[in-house]
């Protein structure tokens, strides 16, 4: 809320002995000025107000040979004086039920007790009119916020009910085939295929669910982190490795370049092979056949691990990279339509190495492919791994797509 300062003009005061002609020349000198003030030491006493000039029965008082009087004669001798640091609002409410007259005639304004100017009804308006614009400003930003907000959540439910049931209902289906033996006794072999199946499922679920948790951790800033020290490059190596399927049944290589050795870092390992997980996933599944996703590590200028995830997919476009990184936000897209989501892979990511101290980045051109890259600060980093036999050569996994 403003403060009374802007409301304030400096404008000359006039010992408690000025005449009236002394007044009324330096409101003629200032013609901004409502009044001038009359002050004893630092402290105002009176107002001789403009309106004494104009065409009040006084006003000949304060000309001619009747203007070598006192000012205070003329003045109001009972102003309204208050401090700078009263809100404007409420000096507005104050004035407006209790001295109307000062509106008009003005009012005086001091700092420490001192005399710091005087302000008018016309600039008190102007500044509550001011500020009540930006609060509606302030207003309109946070209902299209809460508006945003709402759709993303609407869009997060009816994501996470497909999410959800999906996995479920093949739960469910094939534990009662197992169960109720539909289709007569079950085999050796199709228990195995069943049991894959639930197995899969569950673990997606289970993701889902795990992904939901840790990010209402995050926004509740309850997250813990199991620091230990990591081997990035064993960590990514091991993330290809779970993803090896995934990426053949697409038909994208997994390339991961590291040209000199990296140290280790101190974190959680399990968050951040969660990260790496989430930006590989995202990767293959916004890819197409043919397409290369390279994991690249190095130390970056500031001394810090970089490490950047690129493919060559379908990108993302300029307007809405601000938007992915929103919890339970999605892009509307054909390939967004066939690989349902939470929604929540690239924000967690972000949130999870920003509570490492790192900084999470995209950079990426619709049509061309993308760039996640993340940090881990310097402080963070241990001691140099001892270089294996073929440190510097990248590890590839090609693109063998698997028959249906």
């Amino acid at each position: 809320m403003p403060g009374l300062r802007e409301a304030t003009t400096r404008f000359p005061s006039l010992p408690w002995t000025a005449s009236a002609r002394d007044a009324r020349r330096v409101l003629e000198t200032h013609a901004a000025a409502p009044a001038v003030a009359l002050i004893v030491g630092d402290t105002p006493r009176a107002l001789f107000s403009r309106t004494l000039l104009n065409g009040h029965p006084a006003a000949r008082l304060a000309r001619g040979p009747l203007a070598s009087l006192p000012a205070r004669w003329l003045a109001h001798r009972d102003p309204v004086v208050v401090d700078a640091d009263m809100e404007i609002e409420a000096l507005a409410r104050m004035l407006l039920t209790e001295r109307p007259d000062a509106l008009r005639d003005g009012f005086a304004i001091t700092e420490n007790g001192r005399y710091a100017g005087v302000g008018s009804g016309h600039e008190l308006f102007e500044v509550v009119g001011r500020s009540m614009k930006r609060r509606a400003n302030e207003l309109e930003r946070l209902y299209n916020d809460a508006l945003s907000a709402s759709r993303a959540k609407s869009a997060f439910l009816a994501n996470m009910s497909h999410e959800l049931r999906t996995p479920l209902n093949a739960i469910i289906g094939f534990t009662d085939i197992i169960r109720s033996e539909t289709f007569g006794k079950i085999q050796p072999g199709q228990n195995a295929e069943y049991v894959e199946v639930v197995n899969v499922s569950g673990k997606h679920l289970l993701g889902v669910i795990n992904a939901v948790l840790d990010m209402s951790k995050i926004e509740a800033g309850e997250l813990v982190l199991d620091e230990k020290w990591i081997d990035v490059v064993e960590m990514v190596e091991d993330c290809f490795r779970m993803l090896r399927v995934k990426a053949e049944r697409v038909g994208v290589t997994l390339k991961l370049s590291v040209p000199k050795p990296v140290r280790l870092v101190r974190g959680d390992r399990q968050r951040s092979s969660q990260v790496m997980l989430n930006l590989l996933t995202n990767a293959i599944k916004f890819s197409h056949s043919g397409c290369l996703i390279e994991v690249r590590i190095a130390v970056d200028g500031s001394g810090d691990l970089w490490i950047a995830v690129t493919d060559d997919g379908i990108g993302i476009p300029a307007d809405r990279l601000d938007d992915v990184l929103l919890p339970f936000h999605q892009i509307e897209s054909a390939h967004s339509r066939r690989n349902h989501g939470s929604g929540l892979g690239l924000p967690l990511a972000k949130a999870l190495i920003e509570a490492h101290g790192g900084v999470f980045a995209i950079d990426s051109k619709l049509g061309e492919g993308s760039t996640v890259s993340f940090t881990y600060p310097m402080h963070r980093l241990g001691e140099p791994l001892p270089a294996k036999p073929d440190e510097g050569r990248p590890t590839l996994i090609e693109a063998t797509p698997l028959s249906a």
